[in-house]
């Protein structure tokens, strides 16, 4: 908000998220950011394993949440 004219140019990176296991779920920080980052894009360096198109396994441990409504990219 505060560099309306740099709104095209940012890009939000979230790495390190295994740091957040077992406490919280990507997926739950996810949906939590959705509305909140003003059509920023967000990218969110994933630890784990693609199932399917849309499951997401934290590093194989965990079952695949097959809720990521975000673009999934191998």
């Amino acid at each position: 908000q505060a560099h309306p004219d740099r709104a095209d140019r940012t890009l939000a990176l979230i790495g390190r998220a295994g740091a957040l296991y077992p406490f919280f779920r990507t997926s739950a920080l996810l949906r939590h950011l959705d509305v909140r980052t003003g059509n920023v894009p967000v990218v969110l360096l994933y630890p784990g394993q693609r199932i399917g198109h849309t499951g997401l396994s934290f590093m194989g441990v965990l079952k695949a949440d097959n809720d990521y409504r975000p673009r999934i990219y191998p």
